[in-house]
C-alpha cells in the first residue's frame, strides 16, 4: 500500500485501472468518470497492491475541523474498493490505521449499505483498542457520535437522515451491485442490520460512526 500525495495528478493508466476494480467490484453500470472524478478529488487517496500489481484503494476527506478530546476533525471514509479474492486480507485495516494516525482525527464515518463494510470498521476500530463503533446494540450512539453523523449527511446534501438511527432512507435511490449477504459477516454486525430495517432495494443506508478516543494514545 501507499498513499498518493496529490490524487488530482494520477495518470490515465492508473485510473483505468482503479474503474476496473470498481466495476469488478460494482458492476458494469459503474460510471467510469465518477470512478476518477471521486478518486482525484479526495484529500487522501491509499493505492493497495500485492506481488500481482494494484488491487484496491481506499479515498477519504478530513471533513470537519472542529475539535473534540484533544483531536480535530472527522476522517470521512468516502469510498474503497478491493478484488474480492484479495479480500480478508488485512488490506482495508492497514489502510483505515495508517489514514486515523496520519490524521488524528476524534472520529471517523463511513455511509455505507453494505454490511462487509461496517464489519470492516467494526474490526478496525474495536479489535484495535481504537474507540466505539455506533450504531450498536446495547448503546445508544453517544451525543458526538450523533454529532459527527449528521454533519457528514450535511457535507453530503442527504436529506432523509435520521441522526438518532444513523439511517437515511432512499440515500441511493436503488441497490448497489457488489454487496455482501448479511450471511457473510459475523452474528453482531448482522443483528445490528437487522435492527436498522435497511431498505436496500430502496437504496437506505446507515452512518457507521467511530469514535477514536484511543486512538494516537
Amino acid at each position: 500500500m501507499y498513499r498518493v500525495s496529490e490524487p488530482g495528478r494520477l495518470g490515465n493508466d492508473v485510473l483505468d485501472a482503479l474503474v476496473q476494480i470498481s466495476v469488478r467490484g460494482f458492476g458494469s453500470e459503474m460510471d467510469p468518470d465518477d470512478v476518477k472524478d471521486h478518486v482525484q478529488g479526495t484529500d487522501m487517496l491509499h493505492l493497495m497492491t500485492d506481488q500481482s500489481g494494484l488491487i484496491g484503494f481506499a479515498a477519504y476527506t478530513m471533513a470537519i475541523t472542529a475539535t473534540f478530546g484533544g483531536k480535530s476533525g472527522i476522517l470521512y471514509l468516502g469510498g474503497t474498493v478491493l478484488d474480492v479474492n484479495k479480500q480478508g486480507k488485512g488490506f482495508f485495516s492497514l489502510s483505515a490505521r495508517s489514514a486515523i494516525e496520519e490524521t488524528t482525527p476524534y472520529a471517523m464515518v463511513l455511509r455505507t449499505q453494505n454490511p462487509a463494510m461496517m464489519a470492516a470498521v467494526r474490526n478496525v476500530v474495536l479489535r484495535g483498542g481504537l474507540g466505539r463503533v455506533f450504531p450498536e446494540l446495547d448503546a445508544e450512539p453517544a451525543h458526538e457520535a450523533v454529532m459527527a453523523g449528521a454533519a457528514i449527511a450535511e457535507m453530503l446534501g442527504q436529506e432523509d437522515y435520521d441522526p438518532r438511527t444513523m439511517v437515511g432512507r432512499g440515500t441511493y435511490g436503488k441497490a448497489i451491485n457488489g454487496i455482501d449477504r448479511l450471511d457473510s459477516v459475523d452474528a453482531r454486525t448482522r443483528e445490528i442490520f437487522l435492527r436498522l430495517g435497511l431498505d436496500r432495494n430502496r437504496g437506505d443506508s446507515v452512518m457507521v460512526v467511530s469514535m477514536l478516543e484511543n486512538a494516537g494514545c
